[in-house]
């Protein structure tokens, strides 16, 4: 585990989320129950971004600029030299993503995403709201009920994770990026291939 992460940020991202400027971590050394820690600082960097909203990798330079690459530059070094272990996909509209699903070209579009985001690792799709959101008809979605099936068996069919994250108020949020923070970091081998094994029975 490094002493040093660099979240990508995408730089469309209209909202973007806030992380903390260090997290205290679960030393991957030691196993759980000791409850050793390890500090960790988080850097944060806007970059465009081909595949998904975030992504975390060891700060290759914490004690320095970062060079300055464009959109091609940073997708060459998120698919090439980066570890590829996560990716998280943000969306912030239920209703919107959920109509996205009954119109041929998004639902299209939708799919080439997932697809992409399925070359990593562990690929998370997440969802600022909570069940009663997409359950609730819209514009967007007049049968939110078969917009859940579909959504369902796109996420299954690659291999993607979903999770709702409701956020109404500042502190729901910003525990929101302490979490994705969290999933980017834990997500890589360093940070779990030293897990003691249960004991065979």
């Amino acid at each position: 585990m490094s002493d040093n992460y660099l979240i990508l940020i995408d730089n469309r991202e209209k909202q973007p989320l806030t992380f903390p400027s260090h997290l205290v971590l679960l030393d991957p050394a030691h196993p759980p129950w000791s409850n050793k820690t390890r500090t960790v600082r988080i850097h944060t960097h806007p970059a465009r971004l081909s595949t998904a909203d975030y992504f975390a990798t060891p700060h290759p330079s914490p004690d320095s600029a970062l060079p300055d690459l464009n959109e091609e530059g940073w997708s060459r070094y998120i698919l090439g030299e980066a570890p590829r272990s996560c990716i998280i996909e943000r969306k912030g509209s239920a209703s919107e993503l959920m109509g996205n699903l009954f119109k041929k070209d998004r639902y299209e579009s939708l799919c080439g995403h997932l697809e992409r985001m399925s070359k990593f690792d562990r690929s998370y799709l997440v969802l600022e709201g909570d069940p009663q959101s997409l359950l609730k008809p819209s514009q967007y979605c007049p049968n939110p009920h078969l917009a859940i099936d579909a959504l369902q068996r796109v996420l299954a069919r690659y291999n993607t994770s979903f999770i709702l994250f409701p956020t109404y108020t500042l502190s729901r949020r910003l525990a929101f990026g302490e979490w994705v923070a969290r999933t980017l970091i834990n997500a890589a081998p360093s940070s779990y291939s030293q897990l003691p094994l249960p004991a065979a029975h």
